[in-house]
């Protein structure tokens, strides 16, 4: 999604589904219930249902935002607050498991979110790939290009991701 300069959402209240926000450009404000967020370029915000907010652009460039909406039944005991994430500032993890993945944690379960297990972001170094895997019955994962252009493994295919596309990866049945 895109906010253009200078502009604003109209005040939204989700119902039967959270949204985390993740932006890739532009300054601005994400305000709801008690808390102002400063958004900028690597910050991640989970928004529980039931709370009004709102993003406004402060900057002269347009604001560039990913968007993951989950559905969440009626009885999820949900924030009352927006959790913010800076990956900025969040650490590093490895994983011995893939190879050269080394990752941020974004949100979890512990952080309210509900089907998905956890939003991480992937980096690779040039000329890495992570290691092909597969998961356990039930788990699905899905690979976003955010800001470049990558390959993804699936299979026996190498894939072409430019920005802006995903592949989800099915369960191993």
């Amino acid at each position: 999604a895109t906010l253009e300069a200078g502009a604003s959402t109209s005040p939204v209240t989700l119902k039967g589904k959270q949204e985390v926000f993740y932006f890739i450009s532009g300054n601005g404000l994400m305000e709801a219930g008690n808390t102002t967020a400063e958004i900028y370029k690597g910050i991640g915000v989970l928004v529980p249902p039931n709370l009004e907010f709102t993003i406004t652009n402060t900057g002269d460039e347009p604001m560039e935002m990913y968007l993951v909406s989950e559905s969440v039944p009626d009885d999820f005991r949900v924030n009352t607050e927006i959790v913010v994430r800076d990956e900025n500032t969040a650490p590093y993890e490895s994983s011995t498991v893939h190879w050269c993945m080394v990752f941020k944690r974004m949100f979890s379960s512990a952080d309210g979110l509900y089907h998905i297990e956890s939003i991480i972001t992937v980096t690779f170094a040039p000329g890495t790939m992570g290691q092909p895997h597969s998961h356990g019955m039930g788990t699905e994962e899905t690979w976003l290009a955010l800001t470049e252009d990558i390959h993804l493994l699936f299979g026996k295919q190498l894939r072409y991701q430019p920005p802006g596309t995903a592949f989800m990866i099915p369960t191993d049945e």
